[in-house]
């Protein structure tokens, strides 16, 4: 058996799901491992891949996951990956956003990662876009706006992740990468392209996305609350061309975008600590942000 964690935002549960589905594609017996006892995992009940996407609520418990991995009689026992002593059947993913063929060869293992690269999903890429249509209903600003996003034929979704990216911790790992400088270098390789784009800017922190941009044709979309970040994605989704950040949320806004003729611009670089050389489909336009 074969045993996924879901763990972290709804992109990188997007992610993880995606790998299990390959998995069982390739005639594995896997299941999700789901924690519901982790304080993040709390936090982010709201934009959970069961809720958004009517998934099925199937995982196995901490409890089954430990028998799993032979760990019934060690007490107070964390499922991290600096164990002084770690089951052989616990497999850590050490290096992010680079595809190794490898982890879809096994057959009893519990997978603890992100799987950041649509290579871990390659034969199972149309069901997992038809999956991934969301069936919660928006709310009523959020459909106007989806309405006058599907009529723009000059529309770009730009994300700016900043809220939890600006703590100490986040800016060593991912800051300093998507900078003015990032976002002047897209608009500009956007407009050589597009007739008269209209920008249409996504945050965390609309307040800090304003100082960012004082020009025309951007349209800052602040219909969703926190709990309905995933209309966001969706509406990302739905823009012609997309901007993203270095984020798997507008990874997945872009990559769920099926306009003919899409141009996806991303940042050279998604992290300061790894170099993650598969984080990005081929064909999106790689701009760096300093």
């Amino acid at each position: 058996m074969l045993i996924v964690q879901l763990v972290g935002g709804l992109g990188n549960q997007m992610l993880q799901y995606a790998m299990l589905r390959e998995l069982q594609h390739l005639g594995k017996e896997a299941v999700l491992y789901r924690d519901y006892s982790d304080e993040y995992v709390k936090e982010s009940k709201y934009n959970e891949i069961f809720d958004v996407f009517g998934i099925e609520r199937k995982y196995i418990s901490k409890q089954e996951l430990m028998h799993y991995l032979g760990y019934d009689n060690i007490v107070k026992r964390q499922l991290y990956k600096h164990f002084d002593i770690r089951s052989k059947k616990h497999i850590v993913e050490e290096e992010h956003g680079k595809f190794d063929r490898s982890f879809l060869e096994y057959e009893d293992a519990y997978l603890d990662g992100y799987w950041q690269t649509d290579k871990y999903f390659s034969d199972v890429k149309e069901d997992i876009i038809k999956l991934y249509t969301p069936v919660l209903k928006p709310n009523d600003v959020c459909a106007r706006m989806a309405e006058q996003i599907k009529n723009d034929s000059s529309s770009v979704a730009v994300h700016l992740r900043l809220g939890d990216y600006n703590s100490e911790t986040n800016q060593r790992i991912y800051g300093n990468i998507c900078t003015p400088e990032y976002y002047r270098a897209a608009f500009k390789y956007i407009k050589d392209k597009v007739q008269n784009p209209v920008f249409y800017v996504f945050s965390n922190d609309l307040d800090g996305a304003r100082e960012f941009f004082d020009q025309e044709n951007v349209v800052f979309v602040d219909c969703n609350e926190v709990s309905e970040a995933w209309a966001d994605m969706h509406l990302m989704s739905l823009c012609r061309h997309n901007i993203i950040a270095n984020s798997t949320f507008s990874w997945w806004g872009a990559y769920l975008n099926r306009n003919d003729g899409k141009i996806v611009v991303a940042p050279s670089k998604w992290k300061n600590t790894e170099e993650m050389p598969d984080i990005c489909p081929e064909g999106w336009i790689r701009i760096k942000g300093n």
